[in-house]
């Protein structure tokens, strides 16, 4: 990627694509070994669907900022991630209070 600009502005967008990249980057492993422990006889379905979800919010979701952009306005867009950001957080703190222990199973050795 290449960032023109030399301004402090531009310095602190890049290292805040950084920043994003480096938290959600272990998302999608995570998300592929949580299934394999779950699912160990469909790991290939199930990394199938979790990729296929992946790349779905991946395309989807830059469309739905641009159209968002383009009719609403560049602030109604952030607004429109912020929330759904909130909401992921809500989601992702009440998964955390689900016992893992009896979603995943323990493998015996």
């Amino acid at each position: 990627m290449v960032l023109f600009g030399t301004g402090l502005l531009t310095l602190a967008a890049a290292c805040g694509v950084f920043l994003i990249g480096f938290g959600f980057g272990p998302i999608f492993p995570n998300m592929i070994a949580i299934g394999a422990a779950r699912f160990p006889d469909e790991t290939g379905r199930m990394t199938s669907i979790v990729a296929a979800g992946a790349a779905r919010g991946g395309v989807s979701v830059p469309w739905i900022m641009g159209q968002t952009i383009a009719h609403i306005g560049a602030a109604a867009s952030m607004t429109a991630a912020l929330v759904v950001t909130l909401l992921m957080a809500v989601a992702a703190m009440s998964l955390g209070r689900i016992d893992h222990a009896e979603i995943i199973p323990r493998r015996s050795e």
